[in-house]
């Protein structure tokens, strides 16, 4: 059974993951956060049931995804899951298609699970489990648990690790990811409550200060580190990103620029997200290639202040993936993205960046890969700091624009070398294309 759940809110994204995944063992779960992702996967795989997002600005919605499904196949059961009075969507009114269904955001988890029954002719009179297995990585950006907390050792065997109103630190969950562990487990009696509250940190909770910026990096590594294992970074590698991130962050909160790495820290978002990413690669490339621990540190340094001057999500997901976007936008966020290069350039705004770091963010400026202001990629010279950069944030945005896939590096690589076709970027390409194809072929 192969089941598309597409949205752009991580959290119900991951919520209905989470349901679907614990009612339909045997189910395919395929994730996706926008209409054009969606669209690609559709082209892919042949889908049992589609359950997707109406509104999700500004990447379109939900109707560009049943339109495209409906182009090639009529069988699909489709459930559009919307905060809009249903009444509103025109394309659902009078639509006489079968197999197209809607419910209304926010629903119960049970409501949920009861119609997606329904719609896949499911038989629920089996045994049902007594526990409910739940992604280790959603505990990592928390610290705090409202109900037990189990491992599987069997099938028959549970052993809990957490008590009910019990706190944990990162290191807990760490032990547990390198030993492979993948789910962490709660009581069927636990099960509904957690789920109806999942969203909005009910049962799983940060207790911590928000001003413990540096336990908010830690825990963002952690997840992200579930989430991006998989394209090839080794363990080695992210933890070393790990701590060249915490200590950029550091310096970031003792310099001018602190209230905007704050905000950064905290957003728990694509901004900080895409940061840390570019330093694993810059980490893994820096090995690859011999560059010193000072030059690490300084790549660490430029990936965590790179784009500060764009401080809304949206605009920096939009600057770095969406690009053919920004001329939708209003003027003046139009001009939040093409300016946002000024904020870093002018070094009588943040008088504690050093030349080599203001170096590496002039270049990377003077051809973004996505917002062109010179029209040919800059000649970094002799500077493998500079030039791995470039490499580092372009093939973090290739991820990002097909969805961490390891079946899709072979294309992302073509893409690469086509924008990094000069002879001082070929030893940094080989370094991320040895290590990473080796996912693919796997």
């Amino acid at each position: 059974m192969n089941i598309l759940v597409v949205d752009d809110d991580i959290a119900i994204l991951e919520l209905i993951c989470i349901i679907v995944e614990n009612s339909y063992s045997e189910a395919n779960i395929v994730r996706a956060s926008c209409p054009k992702t969606a669209i690609i996967e559709l082209d892919k795989v042949n889908f049992d049931l589609i359950i997707c997002d109406f509104e999700m600005p500004p990447f379109g919605t939900g109707k560009e995804v049943y339109d495209h499904l409906r182009k090639s196949n009529q069988q699909t059961h489709f459930l559009l899951f919307t905060s809009r009075n249903i009444l509103e969507i025109e394309f659902l009114i009078a639509n006489p298609d079968q197999r197209l269904a809607s419910l209304r955001k926010p629903a119960r988890p049970k409501d949920i699970k009861s119609l997606l029954d329904k719609l896949l002719n499911y038989d629920r009179a089996a045994k049902q489990e007594n526990y409910k297995k739940i992604p280790i990585y959603n505990f990592t950006r928390f610290n705090y648990t409202n109900c037990p907390v189990y491992i599987e050792i069997n099938k028959e065997k549970y052993v809990k690790i957490l008590n009910k109103d019990q706190d944990y630190d990162i290191e807990f969950i760490q032990r547990y990811i390198k030993k492979e562990i993948k789910y962490f487990y709660i009581t069927e009696g636990d099960y509904e409550t957690f789920l109806a509250e999942f969203t909005s940190n009910g049962f799983l909770s940060n207790t911590n200060s928000e001003k413990d910026f540096l336990k908010c990096a830690k825990s963002t590594h952690l997840y992200l580190a579930g989430l991006i294992q998989g394209i090839g970074l080794s363990q080695f590698t992210l933890d070393e990103s790990s701590k060249l991130s915490l200590n950029a962050i550091e310096h970031g909160l003792n310099s001018s620029f602190k209230s905007i790495i704050e905000s950064l820290i905290t957003s728990n978002d694509y901004s900080y997200d895409h940061t840390y990413l570019i330093t694993c690669i810059c980490t893994h490339i820096a090995s690859e290639i011999g560059l010193t621990k000072k030059a690490t540190e300084r790549l660490a340094n430029a990936a965590l202040i790179h784009d500060l001057g764009i401080v809304r999500s949206d605009l920096n997901y939009i600057h770095d993936i969406r690009p053919e976007l920004i001329d939708e936008l209003p003027l003046d966020e139009q001009f939040t993205i093409k300016k946002h290069v000024k904020l870093l350039e002018n070094s009588n705004n943040f008088e504690d960046i050093s030349d080599e770091i203001q170096k590496i963010l002039t270049i990377h400026h003077s051809f973004d890969e996505n917002y062109p202001y010179n029209e040919s990629m800059p000649n970094t010279g002799s500077s493998l700091i500079v030039s791995t950069f470039l490499v580092a944030h372009a093939f973090s945005n290739e991820l990002y624009r097909y969805d961490f896939e390891p079946e899709k590096l072979r294309e992302i690589f073509t893409i690469l070398k086509y924008k990094f076709e000069q002879k001082q970027y070929y030893k940094i390409i080989k370094a991320i294309e040895d290590r990473f194809l080796i996912v693919a072929q796997e």
